[in-house]
């Protein structure tokens, strides 16, 4: 069974991934690269 240990480090792995999409989304809107 995941510990909570677990749970946090995926919850923060997939926080990290959603912002960085999200700042690539908002630079492609704004016609940048997300370089």
């Amino acid at each position: 069974m995941p510990t909570q240990d677990d749970y946090e480090t995926a919850r923060a792995l997939a926080l990290d991934t959603l912002s960085k999409l999200d700042i690539e989304r908002c630079c492609t809107n704004a016609g940048l690269s997300p370089e």
